[in-house]
């Protein structure tokens, strides 16, 4: 302890001692580079490449098994037997979301990252988005299936189908912000498991949870951790620190 003080009081000094001047005419130097740029566009689609593509894969095979299990058990299971059997993977493919995301996180490489032509901000938000959007298709091809099968409307199929997705993500990018490396794949993974078990609850409750009286609080729970991911995603934007120059190379 008293070694780490005595660390950080000469870190102090030395700060104190040498100062760097501001920089002059940053800006205005850093667009006259001559360096290749992109627009961002070309970004995205770049960054789409770098996905594994079984990420792809996996999340169209859960789903698609999902559905199917879901029509199988219809006939005989319980009421809301497919919007369970769907919203069952949710989680599953949140965590496939986030864990692609944190990629070069977990695998010690943000650092690298940090000095490429894009921020590391920049290119975490193009990740998520890029799954996401792929998320989101799929779950608006599973909604007609719930709404045949279970009887519910448009809108409360998916409010059923995106809460537990949403929640996997706001507990695992909690992780991100307070964990780094390895240990955050553990860690949302038995978060994913908690909202896989919820879910097993809520089917064991006989749906009562599903219920047309509760489903106001379904909407609430919707629309917080909505408001509470776009917290987290702008809390680690702000965390992960930023190469200045990086910002100048797309138009």
């Amino acid at each position: 302890m008293k070694q780490l003080q005595r660390n950080q009081l000469q870190r102090k000094q030395l700060k104190a001692l040498y100062q760097v001047p501001e920089p002059q005419r940053k800006t205005e130097f850093l667009r006259k580079l001559n360096y290749p740029k992109s627009t961002f566009r070309e970004f995205v689609i770049t960054q789409a490449g770098y996905i594994r593509k079984y990420v792809w894969i996996l999340s169209v095979l859960l789903v698609g098994a999902a559905i199917l299990a879901g029509e199988h058990t219809s006939g005989y299971a319980e009421i809301f037997s497919v919007l369970w059997c769907i919203s069952s993977v949710m989680p599953i493919l949140a965590l496939i979301l986030m864990l692609e995301t944190f990629r070069s996180e977990v695998y010690g490489l943000a650092e690298l990252e940090q000095t490429t032509k894009h921020n590391l901000p920049e290119v975490l938000l193009v990740r998520m988005g890029s799954v996401a959007a792929v998320d989101l298709l799929l779950i608006a091809v599973a909604i007609p299936v719930v709404v045949r099968y279970d009887g519910l409307g448009v809108f409360r199929s998916a409010v059923y189908l995106l809460v537990p997705y949403l929640l996997t993500c706001v507990l695992t990018l909690g992780i991100q912000r307070w964990k780094r490396g390895r240990e955050t794949v553990w860690y949302s993974i038995m978060a994913s498991v908690f909202v896989c078990g919820f879910n097993l609850f809520s089917h064991l409750r006989d749906g009562m949870l599903y219920e047309e009286k509760r489903f106001v609080f379904w909407v609430a729970a919707l629309f917080l951790m909505g408001i509470v991911m776009v917290i987290q995603i702008k809390a680690i934007r702000k965390s992960r620190e930023e190469v200045g120059w990086n910002l100048y190379l797309t138009e």
